[in-house]
């Protein structure tokens, strides 16, 4: 803040009678290093600070001479900068707020009974130069205000109570620039999302538009907070940036959920370990019986275990009885039994060539069977059923988004936008 830092005091040590020294009138005393306790300085200067000072005043403001009047008074005028740490009022209206910052002067080592700050007329004064104002400036100053301020004395002092002077400063900032730079830009990019809802879902560029409009609103988000301070407090622009982004965000994973529908060909969306898990349960659901079905399971296997034994008695006395006559025609077979050797021997060879080009040519047939698309790309008709299915439901999606999401962001808009013209 540029200012002009002027005080006035009354000092008995420094009065003359100006007929003793040729009509002299004014005085002129050197003040350097901010204070008159430096070596250099002529005359005493009261010690006021600025309490919440950033850098102190003895740096910023330049040395000047004070000037005495035959009286004892003095005038001191020092121009320089002021750097406070403002606890800053309006913030929160952001961009289009109007900026408060309170200034507390008062003396550092002296109480009130000693030194005690007041008003020099209305306490303070704007303009008084051509070059005074501002043009093409974030801030432009619109109020001044001043009003004195007792604390309470100590408990070791109670006589001395400690007086100072808070002067409460508005400016209001330049939001125009805000508005072309970030807030229009934001605005036309959640559009540029929306428009993504009128892209065929098989178009690969749909997700990315969408993508690059999010990354887009990030990245102006970015500049503009680093012009922030860094605050627990949520101001106008936040709440834009966020729930646009959120905008942006729904309308990624709007595009994503419509390109699954798009290209899904299964009959339910459960999961694959949810079906894992019910397969489980009913695996052990029939594994778990009852006694009564336990007992009754026990008397069929125990039924047909009798009935397996009959048959294989049977079978072995009719493997008995047909043993009986081959031996008895073994004679008659001994001669055919070196001509069919070698017939035997080829067939056997044959039989098992077979079953391995046989085997071979199916596992050939069951790959071919998982790979063997149709021409739109589907496996069975089932597939290509269920997929049609699904297409319908990502056009519904999409027709309803089309709807929701443009009239809901012009309802934000229109909220916002009241709400910082309320401010």
């Amino acid at each position: 803040l540029v200012v002009w830092v002027r005080m006035q005091w009354n000092d008995p040590r420094l009065r003359w009678d100006p007929a003793e020294f040729g009509n002299l009138t004014k005085a002129y005393f050197w003040v350097q290093d901010g204070i008159g306790g430096g070596e250099v300085s002529e005359v005493w200067t009261p010690d006021i600070y600025l309490w919440n000072q950033e850098e102190s005043m003895d740096k910023t403001l330049a040395d000047a001479y004070a000037a005495a009047s035959p009286n004892g008074d003095v005038y001191w005028s020092r121009p320089g900068l002021i750097k406070a740490t403002c606890k800053f009022r309006g913030l929160g209206s952001f961009p289009f707020d109007r900026l408060g910052c309170e200034l507390e002067f008062g003396s550092w080592a002296y109480s009130g009974l000693y030194i005690r700050p007041v008003k020099m007329g209305d306490g303070f004064s704007i303009g008084g130069s051509e070059t005074a104002g501002q043009s093409f400036a974030e801030f432009s100053l619109v109020d001044v205000f001043v009003h004195e301020y007792v604390y309470p004395p100590f408990p070791a002092a109670p006589e001395e109570d400690w007086p100072v002077l808070i002067y409460e400063i508005s400016c209001q900032r330049a939001s125009k620039p805000y508005v072309r730079g970030h807030l229009l830009l934001s605005v036309m990019l959640n559009f540029c999302g929306f428009a993504t809802l009128w892209i065929p879902p098989h178009v690969g560029e749909r997700m990315g538009l969408a993508i690059t409009t999010l990354l887009a609103s990030v990245a102006s988000e970015l500049t503009v907070s680093e012009q922030l301070p860094n605050a627990e407090e949520v101001n106008w622009f936040v709440i834009f940036s966020l729930i646009s982004m959120l905008f942006q965000v729904a309308i990624v994973f709007q595009s994503t959920v419509v390109i699954y529908f798009y290209y899904f060909t299964g009959s339910s969306l459960k999961p694959v370990y949810i079906k894992w898990m019910e397969d489980r349960w009913q695996t052990y659901r029939k594994g778990k019986k009852s006694p009564d079905e336990t007992e009754i399971g026990r008397s069929t296997q125990h039924n047909n275990d009798a009935g397996n034994g009959s048959i294989s008695d049977t079978n072995h006395t009719v493997r008995a009885g047909t043993k009986t006559k081959t031996n008895s025609n073994d004679s008659t077979n001994d001669d055919n039994k070196d001509n069919n050797k070698n017939t035997e021997n080829d067939d056997k060879s044959i039989r098992i060539e077979n079953v391995h080009v046989d085997h071979h040519h199916c596992d050939f047939e069951g790959s071919l069977r998982h790979l063997r698309l149709d021409a739109e790309g589907f496996k069975d008709e089932q597939a290509k059923i269920n997929n049609l299915r699904w297409q319908r439901i990502s056009r519904r999606v999409d027709d309803l988004s089309r709807l929701l999401f443009p009239t809901l962001y012009i309802i934000f808009l229109a909220v916002i936008i009241a709400e910082a013209g309320n401010t």
